[in-house]
């Protein structure tokens, strides 16, 4: 049987569903966290939280999914499918050579075209970077039938 995992990352927490080709719900687990809030007015998360949210729930689902259905294997999920409710701002500063932009050994690829970190960034709009807005798009296209568009 195929499978799908939906995942939503939010501002408050992770939530991930396993669901069977009929849509079934077999599995959901979810992982907490709170935005660091270093001055007032301000809320920051650092990208590691999610990951490690997102690995929380893919894991929990799994061993749901094991323990409910004895010998539940991974590989038959088919697709994975993310969303993010959260606006995000990347911090690219580590990417940055010479700091000035001459080099172009900070340029990294967006929707746009190419930019230089020393110039236009460090900091970028996760969105405007390049393949950040095909993620979702383009699951749908490898979804097993029911699950398709």
């Amino acid at each position: 049987m195929d499978y799908v995992i939906g995942i939503d990352i939010g501002t408050q927490s992770t939530k991930a569903l396993l669901c069977d080709a009929g849509g079934k719900i077999v599995a959901q687990h979810s992982s907490a966290y709170h935005p660091d809030t270093p001055q007032p007015a301000w809320a920051e998360q650092w990208p590691v939280v999610w990951l490690d949210a997102v690995i929380e729930c893919l894991s929990g689902c799994v061993a749901s999914a094991r323990a409910a259905r004895g010998g539940f294997d991974a590989k038959a999920v088919r697709a994975i499918c993310t969303g993010r409710s959260v606006p995000a701002q990347l911090a690219l500063e580590s990417g940055m050579a010479c700091g000035f932009g001459a080099c172009f050994g900070c340029v990294v690829p967006t929707v746009d075209g190419y930019v230089r970190l020393c110039v236009e960034g460090p900091v970028l709009d996760a969105a405007e970077l390049a393949g950040a807005s095909s993620v979702g798009s383009s699951a749908g296209a490898e979804l097993p039938g029911a699950f398709r568009r």
